[in-house]
Formats: C-alpha cells, sequence, structure tokens
C-alpha cells in the first residue's frame, strides 16, 4: 500500500492530483470552518483571524502528506544568504513596477459591469496588526511557498523548466481566486519559481513572498496612498526588476566572490593563531 502510495507521489503527473486534492481540502475545512464561526458569532476579529488559518492548514497537511510518502525534497534546503537580495527585489519591483496591473484590471471588471470584492480586515489597533502581520504575511509566505514552490515544482521538475515554472504560477493565481490579481499573481509566481529553482531552496521566495504582503497590510494599517499608476513608480519598479533579473543571472559570482572572502578570513584568522602559538 505505502509503495503504490510512494509511486503515486513521485511521478510528474501527480502534481495536478496534489493541487486538485489540496484544494478540495481547503473548499471543506473553509465551509465548516466559516459555518461554525458564523453559528457561533465570533467577532470580526476572531473571525478573520481564524479563517485565514483555514487555506495555511491545507497547504500544511497537503507538504507534510506529500514528505511522508515523497523521495525528494530538493528544495527543502539550505540556501546562500545572497539569494536574500533579488527576494527583495522581485517584491519591490513587483509592488512598484507591476502593482498598477490590479487597478487596471479592476477597472476593466466593473466597467462590463462585473464586481471586485473589497474584503476589510480589522487594522485599529496595534495587537490587530501585529496578530495579522503574523496570520497574513508569515503564515500564508511559508505555507504557500512550501505547497506551490516546493511540492509542486518538485513534482513537474520532469517537464521542462520554463513550462513547470508557468503551469504552477498559474496555478498558484487561480487559487488566490481574484479576477483583479490574476495577472499580477501569475507574473509574481513565475518569478517565484525561477527564484526557487536558482536558489534550490524555497526559503527565498518565501521572503519575497512576506515582503510583498507585509507591503501591503503596513500600507493599509497606517492609511498610505500610494497611487500605483504613477508613471515614475512604474518606472522605478520596472527598474528594479530589470536589477531583479540581474541579480538572478549574477548571483553564482556573487556567492562565489563571497565564499572567497570567507576563506581568506579564515586563512588571515589561522595566520594570527599559528603567529601566537
Amino acid at each position: 500500500m505505502k509503495s503504490n502510495l510512494t509511486e503515486s507521489f513521485n511521478g510528474a503527473k501527480s502534481g495536478g492530483f496534489i493541487y486538485t486534492a489540496t484544494l478540495i481540502l481547503f473548499l471543506i475545512i473553509s465551509l465548516v470552518g466559516r459555518t461554525v464561526l458564523t453559528a457561533i458569532n465570533v467577532s470580526d476579529t476572531a473571525y478573520y483571524a481564524v479563517s485565514s488559518l483555514f487555506s495555511v492548514s491545507a497547504f500544511l497537511c497537503a507538504a507534510c502528506f506529500y514528505a511522508r510518502f515523497n523521495r525528494g525534497k530538493r528544495f527543502f534546503t539550505k540556501f546562500a544568504p545572497v539569494y536574500v537580495v533579488p527576494s527583495f527585489l522581485l517584491a519591490a519591483g513587483m509592488f512598484l513596477g507591476l502593482g498598477f496591473l490590479n487597478e487596471l484590471v479592476a477597472e476593466g471588471v466593473k466597467s462590463v459591469g462585473g464586481v471586485v470584492p473589497n474584503v476589510e480586515i480589522p487594522l485599529d489597533t496595534p495587537f490587530q496588526y501585529i496578530l495579522f502581520t503574523v496570520l497574513l504575511c508569515v503564515f500564508p509566505a511559508i505555507a504557500e511557498e512550501i505547497f506551490f514552490r516546493g511540492v509542486l515544482t518538485e513534482r513537474l521538475s520532469g517537464v521542462k523548466t520554463a513550462a513547470g515554472v508557468f503551469t504552477v504560477a498559474l496555478c498558484f493565481a487561480l487559487y488566490h481566486g481574484s479576477v483583479a490579481q490574476l495577472f499580477y499573481q501569475f507574473i509574481y509566481g513565475v518569478g517565484l519559481g525561477f527564484l526557487t529553482l536558482k536558489a534550490k531552496s524555497v526559503i527565498p521566495a518565501i521572503v519575497a513572498h512576506f515582503v510583498n504582503n507585509f507591503a501591503v497590510l503596513s500600507f493599509t494599517y497606517f492609511n498610505l496612498s500610494v497611487d500605483l499608476t504613477n508613471t515614475v513608480l512604474i518606472i522605478i519598479g520596472s527598474a528594479i526588476l530589470v536589477n531583479f533579473v540581474f541579480a538572478y543571472y549574477h548571483t553564482e559570482f556573487c556567492t562565489n566572490f563571497i565564499g572567497i572572502l570567507h576563506l581568506r578570513t579564515q586563512a588571515s584568522a589561522y595566520n594570527v593563531t599559528f603567529c601566537y602559538k
């Protein structure tokens, strides 16, 4: 029985099964959870706090179940700290350079009579700010990246690199269920996918994901208004994305350079110790 499950979870086609099963699990948890929360009439803060854990629970359950029968886990390893640089560049470049896409698509949906849901999270106190930073920034970044950039990307490693990254990015965008954010989430997913492949770890993608969510939450809490359709901001953001691409292709050079400096520092420390013996 275990061998059959192991084979099922180690084929390239298993990615679609894992994604579908996880979404079904998420829907079941959400349906039951929201029904219970509504029945007991909890406060808005408690409602949003608990409901934010539904997707996290589904993704982590799927990841744990997958790890139980999977022979791989090549993206769950240590990474070179230098990859944090492209993580921040990707987050900043997407927010400033392509953030206008959400507003552009939202306006297009409204122009044809569509409705764009606007979820208002209770952010009136410092406690709520800290609480939702953990629940909406830290936990989702970890759970979603482990699932999408870890589990699904690894399952699609048997296909061509670009095809696998684009497929996972599309699944990532569709999961969020927002027409207004569909293109933005897809492009962001592509960047996170290639970053994961380059770093051979999901940690840089987790960092970039957290930075994006935290920026949105912080702007909301501090009532900071930014016109993302501003041409200057778009140019600055686009320039940052160009630097992300540059950092992406030159990270190995930076890693080797830091490694050489580290070895020289160790050698210098050894010589000093030797002289004092």
